[in-house]
């Protein structure tokens, strides 16, 4: 679920973005997160009330459905956290800025992950207490991308990125909405119906069989 919210929300961002409609690109995030949030709250109820039902349908082994409803419980409490990371790195990759979810991911998930189990298992040698390495940094996660989301003015230096690459065109006539493009050196063409304009052409300000 999160995952086909994540590359949903990314589709439509890059889309909106090339297409110019920014209030359709903010209308979209929050319905995406709304709907990934209501969906994967309800998941989250349920793995906190049934945890040892659903471990239990894939072993009989009383030790082992105790300590997996035990970490259900426990992820449950921070699931909320997941729509707001996948949401928001999805729009942020569709906007040409892949390289910040990448960062954060990298530093929570794996980074801090990391320095958290080294110092806690030594010291506990519990295994709740190693679980609640995975909530915690989803919660950071969440909240480095929340605020990067809200202060970054990412959505300005997309729409540049966009109209400085030239990846969205408008054709007259051919009814085409998202023609696949390929880019070559200096030159853009349309493979579905070989409409073409050179680098000279465009910069020439000649206009070609679409605009």
């Amino acid at each position: 679920v999160l995952q086909s919210f994540n590359m949903t929300i990314t589709t439509f961002v890059g889309q909106n973005i090339g297409a110019r409609k920014t209030e359709r690109v903010k209308q979209g995030i929050f319905i995406a997160w709304v709907m990934c949030s209501a969906i994967i709250l309800a998941g989250s109820v349920w793995m906190n009330r049934e945890g040892a039902l659903l471990v239990s349908l894939f072993t009989d082994d009383a030790a082992v459905i105790a300590n997996g409803a035990a970490m259900l419980k426990l992820f449950s409490y921070a699931y909320w956290s997941l729509p707001v990371v996948q949401i928001l790195s999805g729009a942020l990759r569709g906007a040409g800025k892949s390289s910040i979810p990448m960062f954060f991911m990298l530093s929570c998930f794996v980074v801090i992950r990391q320095i958290y189990l080294a110092i806690t298992v030594p010291m506990t040698h519990n295994l709740l207490v190693v679980i609640a390495g995975w909530p915690l940094t989803w919660v950071l996660c969440a909240a480095g991308m929340t605020v990067y989301f809200f202060r970054a003015d990412w959505m300005k230096n997309a729409e540049s990125w966009f109209r400085d690459n030239r990846f969205f065109i408008k054709f007259h006539k051919s009814g085409i909405q998202s023609p696949f493009l390929t880019k070559t050196r200096n030159e853009f063409m349309t493979v579905e119906d070989g409409l073409y304009m050179s680098g000279a052409d465009r910069h020439s300000g000649k206009r070609g069989s679409y605009e």
